[in-house]
């Protein structure tokens, strides 16, 4: 499907949510880190854009987690389905 409101981006969101917040970052915070703004890093984390390869890797960066956690953390909640 092409919309952004699928069940697989809800569960990439709630990644995203969970690391973020084991990381201790505020969305300025990590904003700041990904060289975004923060209007970017809440348009993503709310689901209102999507976040291209690069962006999600500094993403990883900032919340210092290696692409293959955050990916092994995904595809265990998309089995779960």
């Amino acid at each position: 499907a092409k919309s952004i409101y699928s069940a697989d981006q809800e569960s990439l969101l709630k990644v995203m949510a969970r690391i973020r917040a084991d990381a201790g970052l505020t969305q300025q915070a990590l904003a700041r880190k990904m060289a975004v703004s923060q209007s970017t890093v809440s348009d993503i984390l709310r689901g209102q854009r999507r976040i291209d390869v690069i962006e999600w890797i500094g993403f990883c960066k900032a919340c210092k987690v290696t692409p293959q956690q955050f990916l092994e953390e995904l595809t265990f909640l998309l089995r779960r389905k």
